[in-house]
């Protein structure tokens, strides 16, 4: 039987935590721990804490700049800025996992809005 990926977005961006309150913030361990309940029933926030900055940060990769920036979301919001990070696919309790971390800045006449958005690719 095959499965199609899941694909979750992340409340806060899991790549900018450090701190036991930072990463639970990302809402990381509800989302693997949900998904990894019969193969690791003893896993802890802390054990994805330490998962994704001992593996999953160290694995993420720059994408390449996109050549086109221009027009966002309507006609007058343009994209400023654009980075790309994405993580290799990695297999944890089971399951695997990929991290894709887009951050940036949009204009929209004079004013500038910072964005993070994380999405969880889980196979």
């Amino acid at each position: 039987m095959r499965f199609l990926p899941w694909k979750l977005n992340l409340p806060k961006n899991p790549q900018f935590a450090r701190t036991e309150e930072e990463y639970a913030a990302t809402g990381a361990y509800e989302t693997v721990s949900a998904l990894t309940a019969k193969t690791c029933p003893t896993l802890s926030s802390t054990d994805v804490a330490r998962w994704i900055e001992n593996t999953i940060k160290p694995a993420s990769k720059i994408k390449p700049k996109p050549k086109v920036h221009g027009k966002h979301r309507d006609n007058d919001t343009k994209l400023r800025s654009l980075r790309e990070l994405n993580s290799a696919k990695i297999v944890f309790c089971g399951r695997t996992f990929e991290f894709q971390t887009a951050t940036g800045t949009t204009q929209h006449g004079f004013a500038h809005d910072p964005f993070a958005d994380t999405t969880v690719i889980i196979r």
